[in-house]
């Protein structure tokens, strides 16, 4: 089995760190790989200091004729092409045909998008079932589409230092302040500006934001309107934001839109308590906690919902309740579960064109 990964982003995000996890697990099983992205990106950085085969190219967006040329001339030595965004797809669809190479697509947000590109693919892998029913209502044929979750490495984000001073030493907060994290793109769908309200209702919670983008100035104001600023903490971007979620007593994503979250599945790995809004791909992920705990979903976009949530987490015994029924649903989203059914994609495709 030989498999050619493309992924067009310059930056790093939880997309391209799935390209790095793959590849490292996929390699452990014997697969000839080569990841093709571009010059001086991101990705070609980590896949370079993970001794990952890798070739950057001079590629900007998805109709780049230098990238389409380096990309053809590789193309006739693998039996696979697995396109990691939409960028990549368009790029390959010409020279796969030409050349009769299967391709795999990957789908990571629940936006709808144009059917005739994503039916062109062999097979599209969806992150979750949000994703998936969105893409069937796009039009994508329902038999094309296989819902492969994002994979988290449990040894690897465990493993993640924490920070140094702590959050309670940088924000002169007594070891037994309760500490709830968030990190993302601050942003409307990410629906950070419920946590200000939310906060309004709990004087003794404290909340982290990691994370920074065009909605600061919006989230700003309302900490201010809401007169939260002493326990709604705007942290920035952070190296790692694990190391934040790390420390936290719990982690909130108050996203309905979510293809997946990453951070939610790293939560988990943390043995963090996660609180979701009830919708999208966090919804998805811990639903099945809910219905053990009946505590870990909240009504999105609704603050009482949430503040609710956070008082249930408090209750005694509650939090070991929690993190009990996380631990048995981290298994669905182990990257070498991810890994495992990724190959056995590849294998399904390249056997039915034998």
């Amino acid at each position: 089995m030989k498999v050619l990964h493309l992924d067009s982003s310059s930056s790093w995000g939880g997309g391209q760190n799935q390209v790095r996890l793959l590849m490292r697990e996929l390699a452990k099983a014997g697969v000839t790989q080569l990841c093709i992205c571009p010059q001086d990106s991101a990705l070609a950085k980590r896949l370079n200091g993970a001794r990952l085969p890798v070739k950057g190219i001079a590629w900007r967006g998805g109709a780049d004729p230098r990238a389409l040329w380096s990309i053809t001339r590789v193309m006739p030595e693998y039996d696979v092409v697995h396109c990691h965004d939409a960028h990549a797809l368009q790029q390959v669809i010409l020279p796969a045909k030409v050349y009769g190479k299967k391709i795999i697509a990957a789908r990571r947000v629940p936006f709808t998008t144009s059917a005739f590109k994503w039916n062109l693919a062999d097979r599209v892998i969806a992150v979750s079932d949000t994703v998936r029913q969105v893409l069937l209502k796009s039009g994508i044929d329902p038999w094309r589409v296989r819902v492969i979750h994002s994979g988290t490495d449990l040894a690897e984000t465990r493993s993640v230092e924490p920070l140094r001073p702590s959050v309670r030493e940088r924000l002169k907060l007594s070891n037994s302040s309760f500490v709830i994290a968030n990190a993302a793109l601050f942003v409307p769908v990410k629906q950070q500006l419920l946590i200000p309200r939310a906060a309004a209702l709990l004087p003794d919670v404290h909340w982290c934001l990691a994370g920074d983008g065009p909605l600061r100035d919006e989230i700003v104001s309302s900490i201010a309107e809401h007169n939260v600023g002493d326990r709604v903490h705007l942290l920035g971007w952070l190296p790692d934001a694990r190391s934040l979620i790390k420390e936290a007593d719990a982690y909130v994503s108050a996203s309905s839109e979510d293809g997946l979250g990453n951070s939610v599945t790293e939560s988990l790995a943390l043995r963090v308590p996660v609180l979701s809004a009830d919708g999208g791909g966090g919804a998805e992920i811990m639903r099945p906690v809910h219905e053990r705990t009946h505590s870990v979903l909240f009504e999105a976009g609704n603050p009482q919902s949430l503040a609710i949530a956070v008082r249930k987490l408090r209750e005694p015994g509650m939090r070991e309740k929690i993190i009990t029924a996380q631990d048995d649903r981290f298994a669905d989203f182990a990257i070498e579960r991810t890994a495992q059914q990724t190959l056995e994609l590849y294998q399904e495709v390249v056997a039915r064109a034998r």
